[in-house]
């Protein structure tokens, strides 16, 4: 096997809220891919705004005809993406502090269950079975960032970890591989639910390793993160008859912070913390890990809809609170 780090030749060139693309080579096994944008912005930042650069992604997906490996489609998914990098990286925070009017973030994407190792082949996209592979960046305005300061230009670059030399099976896909297939749900909430009565389905068919929820209180131009709109989570197992976790939004923040060592962590530029030791407001990680597979999560291969669901005690509603949730998925390809 031969393993290797490159930037792409090809770059998205930022326009304010449009579709761009670009593709990934598929001469391998990818790994990991950093994107990192670089924007310019018409005067140096000089006030802290919530989330900040991490505004820029509306949605961001990477696809092969009708196969899709990461799926982020919702409101500003950068938010949710460079937190849990954060939270992946051991509090490793992706973003460049202010320099004058350029400001750098990086948004990665690391398929595999040990972050720690850019070749790790636990999940993989498997690049080099693939007729085309494309990767699409939605953009936001250029006001999403601060409140007088808007973004002139920027570009944004990819840097591919791949491993090669690994045998494809005779005109069909590499042999032993499990892929991401993450997708995303935005709930608008619609009324207060008590008891862990608001009920969402989660998707199956294959291994569930995370539910990633970022939860806000308005939908302005800059949503805003906040921990009393949902407070409390759960998840059903239906063929069971039981609840399989249940707990208060604050104990998940907590369990999340500690399970990726970051509790302690003076999280950096414009995350907006109030009380709750440099852990992000509106922000948790359900890890399906340790309940099954050590490196998938729970098997939902064969499950129906309503064999397993999210459940959630909404509070304080008011029209425009919403709550994004990320499914991370990986399955074999076979």
């Amino acid at each position: 096997m031969r393993k290797s780090c490159r930037t792409l030749v090809d770059s998205f060139a930022w326009a304010s809220a449009v579709d761009l693309q670009i593709d990934l080579p598929k001469d391998a096994l990818i790994t990991q891919i950093d994107f990192r944008a670089v924007m310019t912005m018409s005067a140096a930042l000089t006030a802290v705004q919530p989330d900040g650069l991490r505004r820029i992604v509306q949605n961001f997906k990477i696809e092969s005809g009708g196969q899709s490996f990461l799926g982020m489609s919702g409101e500003q998914m950068g938010r949710l993406w460079s937190l849990m990098n954060t939270y992946d990286h051991g509090g490793a925070n992706l973003i460049t502090l202010q320099d004058g009017s350029a400001e750098s973030i990086t948004f990665r994407f690391h398929p595999g269950s040990n972050p720690n190792d850019p070749y790790d082949m636990s999940a993989v996209i498997p690049a080099q079975d693939l007729g085309e592979l494309k990767a699409t960046w939605s953009t936001t305005t250029n006001a999403v960032v601060d409140d007088t300061i808007t973004i002139s230009s920027g570009l944004m670059y990819a840097t591919v970890w791949s491993v090669a030399g690994v045998n494809r099976a005779p005109g069909g896909k590499t042999p032993g591989l499990h892929v991401p297939i993450s997708s995303t749900l935005s709930y608008a909430h619609s009324a207060n639910f008590s008891d862990l009565s608001k009920e969402l389905e989660i998707p199956t068919g294959s291994y569930l390793r995370r539910i990633v929820m970022l939860v806000q209180d308005e939908t302005a131009t800059r949503p805003i993160r906040k921990d009393d709109e949902v407070t409390r989570a759960g998840i059903y197992l239906g063929r069971e008859s039981r609840r399989l976790i249940d707990a208060d939004f604050e104990a998940l923040k907590a369990d999340s912070a500690a399970r990726y060592g970051v509790s302690s962590v003076a999280f950096q530029l414009a995350d907006v913390v109030t009380g709750h030791a440099n852990i992000p407001d509106g922000f948790a990680i359900i890890d399906f890990r340790p309940y099954g597979h050590p490196l998938y999560g729970l098997d939902l291969r064969g499950y129906n809809k309503e064999d397993i669901k999210l459940l959630l005690t909404v509070a304080n509603y008011t029209s425009g609170d919403d709550t994004i949730v990320w499914y991370d998925m990986v399955r074999p390809w076979a």
